[in-house]
């Protein structure tokens, strides 16, 4: 059983951190400070919290073959292919699509047009969405016709897309309710998503930060309805470099690539830790009273959401070593 050396698993895996600049994340406490006994402590105890973009040696590869011409891409002005885009039930082609700086100032940028409105959220969305909206809802009948509203699909709470979603978005079509759509996890989700009542969404955003581990750079790519405002193309806001990044990746590997990457060690893993495998790929679903329930993924700062997924990235990124380990423990046969 990994609960006799899941501590030892943690530790293996902070000190790749510290050696190995491919294994870590992107921002400072996605690894450890210093070689200092007690900053390692530190990064092992906090392993299990947060998701990133994973760390695929494919991918790292990939990116670092690409040489952008900073100049070029300043002026950079391809169409976007949307035909490398999922069928979720949005009509692509209705909507103008630019560089975006990040999903946080776009929505921000969006709320700024409707400031006449009072923007709401559904309880446990993204936290950063609850710094910059007041008002938290908790059922479709909340919606009133004064509001605009933002949501992520899949719902930030389970990584799953919302089961009464599409009553959502009918409501939100019947009372003249605009829409911000977040959907920076759908290239990481096996679930077959079918919106329906589209046409009151207006904007779009999708980070490429949890599909590529480029959270440092931002960005990505947004959706906006059309006809849009002059300003959208006299003064662009987004970053012009993660747009073409974006472009690069999807004109070479298929759009769910990660996710479909990543599914044998999802199974693996899962299979390891005795979880259950989810729709989302970079976590697996405790089952009830399971031993490694206070590492869930919200453990702590994030109480508030359902304490039921845990995170694998760290394992995925350290495969071939704890794999190595788990041998020599004769936990699992050679």
């Amino acid at each position: 059983m990994l609960d006799k050396v899941y501590d030892q698993l943690k530790w293996i895996i902070a000190r790749n951190e510290l050696e190995n600049k491919k294994k870590r994340g992107s921002f400072l406490y996605q690894r450890p400070a210093s070689d200092n006994i007690f900053d390692i402590h530190k990064r092992v105890t906090g392993l299990n919290l947060g998701l990133r973009g994973v760390n695929l040696p494919q991918t790292i590869k990939w990116l670092e073959t690409l040489t952008p011409n900073l100049f070029e891409i300043n002026q950079f002005n391809k169409n976007f292919d949307t035909t490398k885009l999922p069928n979720i039930g949005v009509h692509w082609q209705e909507y103008n699509c630019e560089p975006m700086s990040n999903t946080v100032h776009t929505i921000l940028q969006w709320m700024n047009t409707h400031k006449q409105r009072e923007p709401v959220i559904f309880d446990k969305e993204f936290w950063y969405y609850r710094k910059i909206i007041d008002k938290t809802i908790h059922s479709v009948e909340d919606l009133q016709s004064n509001n605009c509203l933002v949501i992520s699909v899949p719902f930030m709470n389970g990584l799953k897309c919302k089961k009464d979603m599409n009553e959502i978005l009918k409501k939100c079509v019947e009372l003249d309710i605009p829409v911000a759509l977040d959907i920076i996890w759908l290239p990481l989700t096996n679930e077959k998503i079918a919106l329906t009542n589209t046409e009151c969404i207006e904007v779009i955003t999708h980070s490429i930060t949890k599909m590529l581990p480029l959270a440092g750079i931002k960005g990505g790519f947004v959706f906006w309805r059309k006809p849009i405002d002059d300003t959208h193309n006299i003064y662009p806001l987004g970053n012009s470099l993660s747009f073409w990044i974006a472009q690069e990746f999807l004109e070479h590997f298929d759009y769910f690539h990660i996710e479909k990457s990543l599914r044998p060690m999802q199974t693996k893993w899962c299979d390891l830790f005795d979880i259950k495998t989810h729709s989302c790929c970079y976590v697996g679903e405790l089952p009830k009273n399971h031993w490694l329930q206070k590492e869930n993924l919200y453990k702590k700062k994030y109480d508030e959401f359902d304490g039921t997924l845990f995170s694998l990235i760290p394992y995925y990124e350290n495969d071939q070593m704890l794999t190595k380990f788990l041998q020599d423990k004769k936990i699992i046969k050679h």
